[in-house]
């Protein structure tokens, strides 16, 4: 009986051990490490782009007397009426259709004649003083022909209002080294009749006092050889 009791003391002395000194340690055993999750990524936020308005059509520089011709592309807008507003070529007969008011004929006449056309028709039954525009945003194009020592012969394109002959030669390339300057003919349709013109392309590209020559659609323009 005395030796079941001292085992039995034995046994709680080492159990109470095994309490109080840990975790038991296995020799040769690598101990788990201990995981320590990582910290979530934050929550990206999300940014608004702001909407980028859409570009307006942008306009071909015409002069004040420059005349609306078919195949001219016009936006012609009203103010306050967005709906009205209208990008259209003018059709081979000269009319545009526009909002609520139908046809209407503006070719052969200024944009700012249109403008005063279309201004009417509106004010006539639909509105009150419309503030009418007009921009021409396509222009389209005619050609004069180039002879002769030009670097680039043949037809170039320029507007249908003209185009001053130092900018045509400048298209051409400029003139051969065999051209003689001085020595410019254009010869232009007017009525069924034909004209000459004698221009010294030299003196218009180096007098800055000299009046510049606008040529024009259907001219043909010849600079002749120069003499050794």
């Amino acid at each position: 009986m005395k030796n079941n009791a001292s085992v039995a003391k034995l046994k709680v002395v080492a159990l109470t051990c095994m309490l109080t000194a840990g975790p038991l340690v296995v020799v040769g055993q690598v101990p788990r490490p201990v995981l320590i999750p990582e910290p979530a990524p934050p929550v990206a936020e999300l940014v608004e782009r702001p909407t980028l308005a859409p570009r307006e059509p942008a306009a071909t520089p015409v002069s004040g007397t420059y005349r609306l011709n078919p195949s001219d592309r016009i936006v012609v807008s009203v103010f306050g009426e967005p709906d009205l507003n209208t990008d259209v070529r003018i059709a081979e007969d000269g009319t545009i259709r526009m909002p609520l008011i139908g046809s209407v004929a503006v070719a052969k006449m200024t944009v700012n004649e249109a403008v005063g056309t279309i201004t009417q028709r509106y004010n006539k039954d639909y509105l009150v003083n419309p503030v009418v525009t007009i921009l021409l945003a396509e222009q389209r194009k005619a050609t004069v022909t180039l002879l002769g020592h030009f670097n680039k012969q043949g037809p170039i394109e320029i507007p249908l209002d003209g185009m001053p002959i130092t900018q045509v030669i400048a298209e051409a390339g400029g003139f051969t080294r065999l051209a003689s300057p001085s020595r410019v003919t254009v010869k232009r349709v007017v009525d069924g009749r034909e004209q000459v013109h004698k221009v010294d392309a030299k003196e218009q590209t180096e007098d800055a006092k000299t009046a510049i020559f606008l040529c024009l659609p259907g001219d043909v323009i010849t600079v002749a050889e120069r003499f050794f």
